[in-house]
């Protein structure tokens, strides 16, 4: 979960993910998706000022795809990220 992270530091994470992700392995991040985006406002400085696009491009920069990126699931959607604007973006390593 990294809602909190800022951009630069999501990048050292997401180094460290392509560096130890194996053949067929996925990695499952839950990120913000824009500060102040959704419906619940958040505190200043409280929600990264990250986005599913930024998220996506750090990743290729680092060997992985974005496998999906979603901010509901279940039947009907009954889990929903939208109130704070948040994603979970899924990544694989690029075979190479």
């Amino acid at each position: 979960m990294f809602v909190h992270v800022a951009p630069l530091d999501l990048a050292a994470y997401l180094d460290e993910i392509a560096r130890v992700l194996g053949p067929g392995a996925i990695a499952v991040i839950h990120h913000s998706d824009g500060r102040n985006r959704g419906r619940l406002l958040s505190r200043h400085g409280w929600r990264a000022p990250m986005s599913r696009e930024l998220l996506a491009a750090l990743a290729r920069e680092r060997g992985l795809a974005v496998q999906s990126q979603f901010d509901s699931w279940g039947e009907d959607g009954r889990h929903d990220l939208g109130a704070y604007g948040d994603t979970i973006t899924v990544l694989r390593r690029v075979q190479g």
